[in-house]
């Protein structure tokens, strides 16, 4: 019932639950997507990024971007890929898939979601992959997950990333007109815009505005 973690909240134990809602148990540490391709039977890791959020209002955890791909150990790698095998044993889930997890400070992985779809992190998966810059892209995730017909021997980008990308979903603070203009001038040469709204559209308070990607380390 909710989409970029719209509608999360703490709850206090005194108000009423309503039937739909579902209750999880609050894990200090470190949100992360974790993005796999699967056959229908096997599991690989594509990736992990580290994911970004901001408060609006009474929502605490509103989506707001992603940096990566990162290297977790090599313990917490090995969680994750038998994490992504039980989701597909499970599931039979074909094609990409996400998990978005915390890790904790004994490095711990708590699941929160399982998305049996495209995820927000994976086109920085993607521009990893092929080493593209932010403005193109070369191979598709989503062409490689259509014309699966066997799991190839070698999809994993753990640990390849010469990059490190960071997408961040930027909102308004304040009412104001989109003006693509005033955006493209402020751009670096390792940046570019996406998800954008049209041309004067009137943007409300809080509203998302677009995506920034950048590139924000390169490997010497």
């Amino acid at each position: 019932n909710s989409c970029g973690v719209l509608g999360v909240r703490w709850w206090s134990g005194v108000c009423a639950v309503m039937p739909y809602a579902v209750i999880q148990k609050g894990v200090p540490g470190r949100n992360y997507g974790v993005s796999f391709l699967s056959d229908g039977s096997q599991a690989q890791l594509l990736g992990v990024c580290r994911s970004l959020f901001t408060r609006k209002g009474s929502w605490p955890y509103v989506y707001a971007g992603s940096l990566g791909p990162v290297k977790p150990s090599d313990s917490i790698v090995r969680r994750l890929k038998r994490l992504g095998q039980v989701a597909v044993d499970s599931f039979q889930l074909p094609g990409l898939f996400n998990a978005d997890v915390i890790v904790d400070q004994q490095g711990e992985v708590w699941l929160l979601e399982i998305n049996a779809r495209w995820s927000s992190s994976m086109e920085l998966l993607q521009r990893s992959m092929d080493g593209s810059n932010v403005r193109n892209v070369g191979r598709s995730l989503v062409g490689t997950a259509i014309e699966l017909e066997r799991m190839p021997e070698q999809t994993s980008i753990q640990g390849q990333g010469d990059r490190l990308f960071f997408k961040r979903i930027l909102y308004a603070r304040s009412p104001q007109r989109f003006c693509i203009a005033d955006w493209s001038a402020q751009l670096g040469a390792r940046q570019s815009l996406h998800d954008l709204p049209a041309d004067g559209l009137r943007i409300g308070r809080k509203a998302p505005i677009l995506s920034l990607m950048s590139v924000v380390v390169t490997a010497a």
